[in-house]
């Protein structure tokens, strides 16, 4: 019994450590995600759409085909923004001996060092994040400069995985063989322009039923959250805001430069590369400016 419990224990440090990626971050959520994602695929393809009987075997292909790559850019997004640090402020970027011109704003006093303008100190990961736009607890890290674009294609790509799911749902559902033939009593054959058709429920087993109404509540209330934040971040990308920057200026959008460079700082200078999940790198060219009235930044 000693020698089971200590194996148990054994198990769960070694989980415990491979789980966790730095000091007090921890991926239970993302592996939960990452489960009703793959598990997303599973149905799609053993369930939903080799039941549209209806429907071509081609269309059927294209759907298994689409489905299985927003799996892997969901999961691509997920982890990079779990993984990907946020950014680091890199040493002496104000230069050696200068100093900002307004000391109050540009000070972090947890650091006790200058710190950029739109840097924030997360108290959660314990240092400063260039850009901070906020610490998710879904991916337990910071949104900051270098992994923003993995968050927002992350909620972008899992808005139409679930609605990618309701549509298969849809064709499952009015698409699948139910048809049968009525016979009137006491004749076998019946000529083609007689014959009466009549509709039947798609026949599914107890099992099938639980599993896509039980995974069909929890896809609902993820797309209210996913759509609620997609829009969210999509509007502060079309302006150059970040959600603590809705906290702390008065002003509305104080850092716009126009719609398309507001989009290339966060999801990259080249259009063909705004759908690849990847990092964009961290620019101090706005932040080694002197703070102005609209970009005044309270202290930590």
């Amino acid at each position: 019994k000693l020698q089971f419990l200590y194996f148990i224990g054994a198990a769960r440090m070694s989980l415990l450590r491979w789980a966790q990626v730095r000091e007090g971050q921890y991926l239970w959520l993302q592996l939960l995600v990452s489960a009703l994602v793959v598990g997303y695929f599973w149905i799609l393809k053993d369930i939903l759409i080799p039941a549209a009987g209806m429907l071509s075997d081609e269309w059927r292909a294209r759907q298994v085909w689409v489905g299985g790559v927003l799996t892997v850019l969901v999961l691509w997004c997920l982890w990079g923004a779990s993984r990907v640090d946020p950014g680091v402020i890199p040493n002496g970027w104000n230069g050696s001996n200068q100093e900002p011109v307004d000391k109050e704003l540009a000070w972090c006093r947890p650091c006790q060092d200058w710190k950029p303008v739109r840097t924030h100190h997360c108290r959660r990961c314990k240092r400063c994040v260039p850009r901070y736009d906020h610490h998710c607890d879904w991916i337990d890290n910071c949104v900051g400069q270098a992994n923003h674009k993995y968050f927002v294609l992350f909620l972008f790509y899992i808005s139409i995985l679930i609605l990618h799911y309701f549509f298969a749902v849809y064709n499952y559902l009015v698409y699948s063989p139910r048809d049968e033939l009525y016979l009137p009593l006491g004749q076998s054959v019946v000529p083609e322009s007689r014959r009466i058709y009549r509709s039947r429920p798609v026949v599914a087993s107890t099992s099938t039923v639980i599993i896509l109404v039980t995974y069909s509540v929890v896809a609902f209330g993820f797309m209210i959250f996913a759509l609620s934040f997609c829009s969210c971040s999509f509007s502060n990308l079309f302006t150059n805001t970040t959600s603590y920057d809705e906290n702390i200026s008065q002003d509305i959008a104080p850092y716009t430069r126009g719609i398309l460079l507001n989009v290339c700082e966060v999801l990259g200078s080249h259009p063909l590369t705004w759908p690849i999940p990847s990092t964009v790198p961290l620019t101090l060219s706005e932040a080694q400016q002197p703070a102005t009235d609209n970009q005044k930044m309270k202290d930590d």
